[in-house]
């Protein structure tokens, strides 16, 4: 629970992902329509700007490929106050 929004959202990794065939998009209360955000990285992270969140319970879905060809994924989930 967080009691104001987020500005961004960053993913450490032990080794560096590949930018090109990563993802991270966000929901907002259990939707399914995945709002796509524009990815930067920084040698084993990947950061992402996020918009004004308004309260509510917002996930955050990742994915990546890292350069020795393994890909990863997961889900963050959050609430705002």
């Amino acid at each position: 629970m967080l009691n104001t929004a987020p500005k961004r959202v960053v993913l450490k990794f032990s080794a560096p992902p590949e930018k090109d065939f990563s993802q991270l998009q966000w929901s907002r209360n259990g939707e399914e329509n995945w709002q796509s955000l524009q990815v930067e990285q920084e040698k084993k992270q990947l950061e992402a700007s996020l918009p004004a969140l308004a309260p509510g319970r917002y996930k955050i879905r990742w994915s990546v490929l890292s350069r020795d060809g393994h890909r990863q994924r997961g889900v963050l989930q959050f609430r705002i106050d």
